[in-house]
Parts: C-alpha cells; sequence; structure tokens
C-alpha cells in the first residue's frame, strides 16, 4: 500500500473496549490506515476476534491479555508495550470505549489517566456507547480524527 493509502502508518493506538463495536470499527479503521492497534477490554476472548480480524488484513494487531478495566493506567500501558514488543513505535493514542465503563465520566477519568502515562503528544479519541450514526460511522469518524494534527503538548 502506498504511504498516501497509509496516513496512519508509525502511529499506535492502544483500545480500550476493543470489542465494544464502535472502538472496533474505530481499531479496524485505524488499522486499515496503517496504524498499528493494541487491544484490551474486560471480555479479553472477544478482544482477541478483534485483534484477530486487524491481523486478518495484514495489519499490526495486538492484545493485552489481562481485562481492561480493571487492568487501567500506566499498568495497561506496560502490558499494551509488552505486548508490542521492545521494537514497536510507542503509543501515540488512546481509544476508550464509554461502554465498557459504568459512566461516560469514568471512561474520560480512565482515558486521562491512560494519555499522563504515555509520552508527551498523545492524544485521547472518546467511542461514545449509543452515536446516532451507528458504530461503524462513528468508528470511521474517530479514525477521520486520527488523521488532524496534534494538538500542543500537555
Amino acid at each position: 500500500m502506498t504511504p498516501a493509502r497509509r496516513p496512519l502508518a508509525g502511529r499506535t493506538l492502544l483500545v480500550v473496549g476493543a470489542a465494544d463495536p464502535v472502538a472496533s470499527s474505530a481499531a479496524l479503521h485505524a488499522a486499515a490506515r496503517g496504524a498499528a492497534v493494541v487491544a484490551a477490554g474486560p471480555d479479553v476472548p472477544k478482544v482477541i476476534l478483534t485483534a484477530g480480524l486487524i491481523a486478518a488484513t495484514g495489519a499490526t494487531g495486538r492484545v493485552v491479555e489481562e481485562a481492561a478495566p480493571p487492568l487501567l493506567g500506566a499498568a495497561l500501558v506496560r502490558a499494551a508495550v509488552a505486548a508490542l514488543g521492545p521494537a514497536a513505535a510507542p503509543i501515540t493514542d488512546v481509544v476508550v470505549a464509554d461502554a465498557v465503563f459504568a459512566t461516560p465520566a469514568l471512561a474520560a477519568a480512565a482515558g486521562s489517566d491512560l494519555v499522563a502515562a504515555l509520552p508527551p503528544g498523545a492524544r485521547l479519541h472518546r467511542a461514545e456507547a449509543a452515536p446516532t450514526d451507528g458504530p461503524k460511522a462513528a468508528g470511521r469518524r474517530i479514525a477521520d480524527g486520527l488523521l488532524a494534527p496534534p494538538g500542543p503538548p500537555r
């Protein structure tokens, strides 16, 4: 695939709640655009399915093999980095599915904790629980957001 068709090459996403339809769609769209994806979530067998779909396309799809949540924050980042391996690019973006948390506020807090454990410039993207335009369109919208230039360093 040409660089123009892989605009996210060199980017790595940590997707929390990767079995959620919106987060899964975002992961698949991002992988199709060249991003590597580390999938995590509370239902590990379903997370493995999402990572398998990514890997089946030839993209890099890895799995955190511990339920997340409850694994979050710096511990989840360490597990994601271990799943990627030592030669992998650093995690640049985090996608958090609201549906795997009791409230959107808890999802936002978990996402902020994850971004704080990553290198400066890492960005948080939220996968809403019930998007009005459906999970595929919402996932595409998240992947489109990954193409936007990063904001100022935190």
